[in-house]
């Protein structure tokens, strides 16, 4: 199994990998520069030497998990937010995040999925970073969000983590994850993120930002505001 040191990209790095994006929006099927991981022009060594495998991963917790081991004890200021680390982590496995398809063309979408954005309103967006993110603030109690494959946000992570008021309060997502997560089968419970269903995600959204106007959500026990949502939510609570 090939494992070598966690390096970062560097400016002319992440243009490279920038320019290799670009190339396949536009249909080419080049083969990954997988050069621009290890060429000293366009990466530097990660402060704390860590190692890394090539693994395959079912779903983006399990990536988290992996992740979590081979950071150990790295203070976390020095991957939070690290532009350099996650693009090259987002290089490094490419196949997963942003995989061939039968036509051996790749779909990256924009360049935020792969190279991270220092601001707020694309960081939790990025396929790696944004999923550490939440498990580093939740760990598995964030299955909810990160039950989906590697190359994917499911609708429960682009909501809830796109909101700072929401991500960063225990309280919203121990609830979304009681009401909407199936535990026995390891993903959402089926309509939870459909817009026009009764209770369902965009509703629970649109509940708490109502609620959050008059109530100190921070404060409050999840029981209490899963008895404070209105009886459209009660098929999600005993589902």
């Amino acid at each position: 199994m090939t494992v070598h040191q966690i390096r970062m990209l560097n400016t002319a790095g992440i243009e490279a990998f920038r320019t290799y994006l670009n190339q396949l929006r536009s249909g080419q099927t080049g083969s990954l520069p997988r050069d621009i991981l290890f060429d000293e022009r366009q990466s530097a060594a990660f402060p704390v030497p860590l190692e890394i495998e090539q693994r395959k991963f079912r779903f983006r917790i399990d990536f988290c998990e992996y992740m979590a081991d081979v950071f150990g004890d790295t203070p976390y200021h020095l991957i939070a937010g690290n532009t350099g680390l996650w693009s090259w982590l987002s290089l490094w496995f490419f196949d997963q995040v942003c995989p061939p398809g039968s036509d051996r063309t790749r779909r990256p979408g924009m360049d935020y999925r792969h190279i991270l954005s220092s601001g707020y309103r694309y960081r939790h967006r990025h396929l790696l970073e944004g999923a550490y993110q939440v498990y580093h603030l939740y760990g598995m109690d964030a299955a909810l969000l990160l039950c989906s494959a590697l190359p994917h946000e499911n609708s429960f992570h682009h909501e809830l983590a796109g909101r700072q008021g929401f991500i960063t309060n225990p309280v919203i997502i121990n609830v979304a994850t009681e009401l909407y997560y199936d535990v026995r089968h390891s993903r959402p419970k089926t309509g939870a993120g459909r817009g026009k269903t009764a209770g369902a995600l965009r509703r629970f959204v649109d509940v708490v930002n109502q609620l959050d106007m008059t109530y100190d959500l921070f404060s409050m026990q999840p029981k209490k505001l899963l008895a404070l949502l209105p009886p459209e939510f009660d098929r999600w609570k005993s589902s």
